[in-house]
């Protein structure tokens, strides 16, 4: 569903909104984790994917990734 969503970002954001949203809900229903991998790549307010679509920055430990479209703050400790 990730590659999914990743292929149609460009193509249709809407399409890519929907594969994400699901996403999340098959691993609920299944009580299964997502890679973290996957977990950061995208916005969990807008589910929006951030490529192109963010401003990364790092102070001291933390990384810090803004969603240009909503506006939501994520924060990352960095080992």
């Amino acid at each position: 569903m990730f590659r999914l969503s990743n292929d149609f970002n460009q193509i249709d954001a809407s399409l890519s909104k929907r594969y994400l949203i699901l996403m999340e809900k098959i691993a609920l229903r299944s009580d299964i984790t997502l890679p973290r991998t996957i977990k950061i790549s995208y916005c969990k307010n807008c589910k929006r994917l951030y490529k192109g679509n963010s401003r990364v920055r790092i102070t001291g430990k933390m990384l810090k990734i803004s969603c240009i479209s909503c506006g939501d703050i994520r924060r990352i400790l960095l080992d």
